[in-house]
């Protein structure tokens, strides 16, 4: 699937087929962690949601739920 991606500072046009999610912790005061879309390996990526808790959750499954959804999204891609 083509997604257009048109903001303020990023008009970008990619194939979702060869594009790869990571995710990226924030630091653990900040409470965050973001999903990104890279539309090649040798891009910079684009963040496109970003994963927020209150203080009393823990980071560590924060992140870990982080890197599921990646693992996921970039296995879909592969059996296509």
């Amino acid at each position: 699937m083509v997604i257009k991606i048109k903001w303020e500072y990023v008009n970008l046009d990619f194939d979702t087929k060869e594009s790869v999610m990571e995710s990226i912790p924030s630091k653990e005061q900040y409470h965050a962690v973001a999903l990104a879309i890279k539309p090649t390996q040798h891009s910079m990526g684009i963040e496109i949601a970003r994963l927020s808790y209150d203080t009393g959750y823990n980071f560590e499954n924060l992140k870990k739920f982080g890197e599921e959804i990646a693992r996921r999204w970039n296995t879909c891609n592969d059996k296509k």
